[in-house]
């Protein structure tokens, strides 16, 4: 019976599927289907047409990229990687700078109808924006979807996202809806962490029932705390766990607690996902038919196999992480990145990633932002911006959006603190 049940619940995704993809105008499930073709094959053969696919992207680059073409060009680059993939190596590292000052030359000049904007988080520095075409975008989309089917029978997905108490029009609303439904997911959101709000969240998690969660290791250790406190049980199959680092010993707490698989993914908005357990051996795979990664002291370095529009060649991720190879392909050992931290203020709770988004999203115009932590006075918000003019309407969403908790002190970049030998980025810091 439930086999039946499951199957039943299969056809209906993908039938629900289908038609959010006519709606939308998106051509996922085709290459959905070219990823879990792609992947039954063995190890060795997929490391053979990961090859042909980097030996391609560079050719493409130089006929196509200005940026490469002129990299590719010089010291005959281009043939001596053409000849032997090792000298791959050879290509100069790119970083969030070199792309900001090279933004318009690291873009195909013929330029696609539609074009999706991905925002960077920012997690390294400066923020950047990132160009996908459809085909790079549908090809994003269809290595998510492989990725969950890959761990898990059918069933909806709950996302968590920031709100910020504004109104959504009618129109918008219905749009989101009537998406949401097809895609079977859903959304919860929250204003901040506070109990109110944590129990808003619970309500929600009690009533659709999800199969998979999907936000922050902080947020999920948050709501962990409040249903350990109270005494709550929640009934869900799967929490996928993306952001930010998660530990073992947080792991552990969530899987036992709430009694689901905690399925652990690594990604960034410049490649989409990278790694996945894919082969249900909490392993976390590289997907190698769309990003090749390389270390390079323990630093994780990404090229992405699928994005023509926009391709990023041997990208610093500014991630740590230990890659190591078996007969299923390159896996992580170990992922060191970066974990979101909370704050404090007006006796709410604000955790990294959500600090981040009413900047993004409703202070706007700040390049970049860190928040340097004092005692018995107000912490105090470093704000860099390109628009001096702005700088009295920024202040006042500030104080709008976080109760009057900071001293706003407009800087120059090199006024930022950066930690350690490698110069760590941290949104928080002790002065």
């Amino acid at each position: 019976m439930n086999m039946i049940i499951q199957n039943l619940n299969f056809l209906s995704d993908n039938i629900k599927f289908f038609l959010g993809e006519k709606i939308t105008g998106r051509k996922i499930s085709k290459k959905y289907f070219q990823s879990k073709n792609y992947y039954k094959s063995e190890w060795k053969e997929r490391k053979i047409l990961q090859r042909k696919k980097i030996i391609d992207l560079i050719n493409y680059c130089y006929e196509n990229i200005p940026y490469y073409k002129k990299i590719l060009f010089k010291g005959n680059l281009i043939n001596k990687i053409n000849e032997n993939i090792s000298f791959f190596k050879d290509v100069p590292f790119l970083n969030k700078k070199l792309i900001l000052e090279n933004y318009d030359l690291l873009i195909n000049p013929k330029k696609q109808k539609k074009i999706y904007h991905c925002k960077t988080g920012g997690s390294t520095g400066e923020k950047i924006t990132v160009e996908y075409d459809n085909l790079a975008a549908d090809s994003s989309s269809a290595v998510t979807r492989y990725c969950r089917n890959s761990i898990r029978v059918p069933g909806s997905d709950l996302h968590f996202a920031a709100n910020f108490g504004e109104k959504i029009g009618f129109k918008d609303k219905l749009k989101e809806n009537i998406k949401s439904y097809l895609l079977g997911r859903d959304n919860v959101f929250f204003s901040s962490l506070n109990d109110e709000d944590l129990k808003k969240i619970i309500k929600k998690i009690k009533k659709k029932k999800p199969s998979l969660i999907h936000c922050h290791p902080s947020t999920m250790m948050m709501i962990f705390n409040y249903c350990l406190s109270e005494k709550i049980c929640l009934n869900f199959k799967y929490f996928e766990s993306s952001g930010e680092q998660l530990t073992k010993i947080d792991k552990k707490k969530i899987e036992n607690y709430f009694f689901c698989k905690v399925i652990q993914r690594y990604g960034q908005a410049e490649t989409g996902i990278i790694a996945y357990e894919i082969f249900k051996d909490e392993k976390i795979y590289v997907l190698d038919k769309s990003v090749y990664v390389e270390n390079y002291d323990d630093e994780i370095i990404t090229t992405g196999l699928e994005n023509l529009h926009m391709p990023l060649l041997r990208y610093q991720t500014g991630d740590l992480g230990k890659l190591k190879e078996d007969s299923k392909g390159i896996y992580f050992d170990e992922i060191m990145g970066r974990k979101h931290e909370k704050l404090l203020l007006n006796n709410k709770i604000f955790l990294t990633h959500h600090i981040q988004d009413i900047i993004d999203h409703r202070i706007l115009n700040i390049n970049m932002f860190q928040i340097q932590l004092r005692e018995n006075k107000k912490h105090l918000l470093l704000i860099n911006v390109s628009h001096n003019h702005l700088k009295s309407e920024i202040i006042n969403r500030v104080n709008k959006y976080f109760y009057n908790s900071f001293e706003v002190q407009f800087v120059e970049k090199d006024n930022f603190i950066f930690k350690g030998s490698r110069s760590k980025f941290s949104y928080i810091v002790n002065q």
